[in-house]
């Protein structure tokens, strides 16, 4: 183990669900155009007006964790050849997409920020096109 780790060999990979939290906090402040800081509120005041600890307890945390884990379980292909940054960002813009939020127009400069420039956007790109339903069936466009 210890040779494994000196070698620079990761024990346990990053995965989708790690980046997932930090990319939905992010997109829903500019989705929502929420200027308020919530961290700053005492526990009372988020009790009062009742705001959530974490996004991913929502109705769109919970649909992009589906996104997250149906493309992890059932499309190899993206597993295998992306990093998991880029499969929690695509798979978070098309959960926005499939839910009607519209991103900004430019979308390479969203998918920067919301990353903070650490996802390539050709493969973000690419995870979108295949992650995008068609128009008559609900499935992503992965050629065989």
């Amino acid at each position: 183990m210890i040779l494994l780790r000196a070698l620079g060999f990761e024990l346990r990979p990053p995965l989708p669900m790690d980046y997932m939290p930090g990319y939905l906090g992010r997109a829903w402040q500019d989705v929502t155009d929420a200027a308020e800081d919530y961290d700053s509120w005492t526990k009372e005041e988020r009790e009062e007006y009742g705001v959530l600890p974490g996004g991913m307890d929502t109705g769109m945390g919970k649909a992009c964790r589906t996104k997250v884990i149906q493309v992890s379980c059932k499309y190899y292909q993206i597993v295998n050849f992306f990093p998991a940054r880029a499969i929690a960002l695509g798979s978070l813009y098309v959960t926005l997409l499939e839910n009607g939020l519209n991103v900004p127009v430019d979308v390479s400069q969203w998918a920067k920020d919301i990353s903070g420039r650490k996802v390539d956007f050709e493969d973000f790109e690419e995870i979108v096109q295949l992650l995008k339903p068609t128009a008559s069936h609900d499935r992503p466009n992965i050629p065989p």
